[in-house]
């Protein structure tokens, strides 16, 4: 064989090898460019929707979900993309937005679910298009479906991706618990951490208070979006700012791929002209909200806007705490979520966040805020009810309404731990272990559980309402009805006792002479 014929042969195998690496990658996902990737829940601003957001390295032609309720979350776990006609008559499609931003290599989407019922579960899928023309089945897809003809839809295959959730409850007989944890990152004990909330259904909302990824390029964002997916994926994941999220770049990064219902969406852009150089133009995101949540209401400040007096975090949170207040006998519990924290005994940034403690708590002393979750230093640590480093009450598990507030450290999401500093008196416990917090509110207690990711609890206290706080409501049908009846048997009482025994003493003649000026026998 002469050298022209072996470069030939050498050149087809070369085209062949790579020809079948390439679909060899394309069907495990590495060059699927409109494959989503970390799936994540979010609330809005009403009781009844989900923002669901994921990514694409491709862009999308629409950005579309399919979703449908059911009655076990089992009935979502599918891997193709099909879409059974059974289901066709209750299935809702929602269509969203795409954006990116400087220097990310792929595409967010943002889909709102709308006129969701509460305590339902939903199956959904993110995709794209969708067709009528059915692809070839296989024969698992077959005994799937028990179906193949083209009556049934089917979202491009790219797209085939489907997870689940179960809304909140509206109903205030009902508890609802949510989970909280911060400071994260992509090594360490996060992936446990993940794992056992994947494991455990007892929660509706997770609550990540600050440092999610400690990333500052791309591809740590997206191994942490990959990491959370199993939790964020099926239930809403509400962040806030930690400092790691506000460097220069994580700041664009955090504030697109997780969005959350801002006060202010619209960042503040000032302009600074130098006398000898370039303009300078900067960017400020304001990073709170607060969430309305059945039986509370959690207000998610940011300790990195400014937030002393006068400042329009500041004026928020008091209107916020004021309207709280005003609706206590519908969310009797007030939780605040700030990432640094104000009662902390850590080593790791130098113990309790006095500047923020100054500033803003009189107004959690004011309006009585019960349960303050923070993170920072890595750790978990539980105050007394506590003001201005005094304890208000000296109990280790029950406790009222009245009793103050509490502060819970809870920077337990899988970050290295952080030493302790000497215990104050107001530390009642503290431990350097990795988990999360559970908090379970229902109208007359807010009880409050740390979980370590083994399972076992590390902590729990809980908060009972104080009846003599208890707001002043409307008379319902039992009351009113309670009511008449004591009344029909006092009017009993006195027709068979009263009446007869001051007929038989003449009473009423007494009266009546005493009034007119007659004696008696007159």
């Amino acid at each position: 064989m002469n050298s022209n014929n072996r470069r030939y042969l050498y050149i087809v195998a070369t085209i062949f090898v790579l020809t079948c690496f390439g679909i060899a990658c394309t069907n495990a996902g590495f060059i699927n460019q409109t494959r989503p990737m970390q799936l994540h829940l979010s609330l809005t601003d009403k009781s009844d929707e989900i923002k669901v957001t994921w990514l694409t390295k491709s862009a999308l032609p629409q950005p579309t979900v399919y979703y449908y309720s059911v009655t076990t979350s089992s009935q979502c776990d599918r891997e193709s993309a099909v879409i059974p006609t059974d289901i066709l008559k209750r299935l809702s499609i929602a269509i969203g937005t795409t954006t990116t931003y400087e220097k990310y290599d792929g595409f967010i989407h943002s889909v709102v679910l709308t006129n969701l019922r509460s305590s339902k579960t939903y199956c959904y899928l993110v995709g794209g298009e969708v067709t009528k023309t059915p692809p070839q089945p296989t024969s698992t897809e077959t005994e799937a479906s028990g179906k193949t003809d083209s009556s049934n839809i089917y979202a491009s295959s790219w797209a085939a991706k489907w997870s689940h959730f179960t809304t909140r409850s509206q109903f205030l007989a009902d508890k609802v618990t949510f989970a909280a944890f911060a400071d994260a990152g992509t090594r360490g004990d996060i992936f446990h951490v993940i794992n056992a909330m994947r494991k455990d259904p007892s929660f509706s909302m997770v609550i990540h208070a600050g440092d999610l990824s400690y990333a500052q390029t791309d591809d740590v964002w997206d191994l942490f979006g990959d990491i959370i997916e199993p939790v964020s994926a099926t239930r809403p994941y509400m962040v806030i700012p930690g400092n790691w999220d506000i460097k220069p770049f994580a700041a664009q990064a955090f504030v697109n791929r997780y969005q959350m219902p801002l006060v202010y969406p619209t960042p503040e852009i000032t302009v600074e002209h130098k006398p000898d150089g370039p303009i300078e133009t900067k960017t400020f995101y304001n990073y709170y909200y607060s969430i309305n949540y059945t039986h509370t209401y959690i207000i998610m400040m940011s300790s990195y806007d400014p937030y002393t007096q006068g400042s329009k975090q500041y004026k928020w949170l008091e209107s916020e705490l004021i309207k709280a207040n005003q609706q206590r006998h519908i969310t009797p519990w007030i939780v605040v979520c700030a990432h640094s924290p104000m009662y902390s005994s850590s080593q790791g940034h130098g113990g309790s966040d006095m500047a923020f403690r100054q500033s803003i708590e009189p107004l959690f002393s004011q309006y009585k805020v019960n349960l303050v979750l923070s993170g920072h230093d890595h750790g978990y640590e539980r105050s007394f009810p506590v003001y201005d480093d005094k304890i208000l009450r000296d109990e280790k598990i029950h406790y009222s309404n009245q009793d103050g507030t509490i502060h819970v450290l809870a920077g337990t999401a899988g970050a290295d731990s952080d030493p302790w500093l000497d215990q104050p008196a107001w530390s009642l416990l503290r431990e350097s272990t990795t988990g999360y917090t559970k908090v379970i509110a229902g109208r007359g207690s807010l009880e409050v559980i740390y979980q370590r990711y083994n399972g076992t609890i590390g902590d729990r206290f809980i908060i009972v309402k104080d009846s003599s706080s208890r707001p002043s409501q409307p008379i319902n049908k039992s009351n009113s009805g309670s009511s008449n009846t004591t009344y029909v048997i006092f009017f009993l009482l006195c027709l068979v006792f009263i009446f007869p025994f001051c007929a038989y003493n003449k009473i009423p003649h007494k009266i009546y002479s005493y009034l007119s000026g007659r004696k008696p026998n007159d």
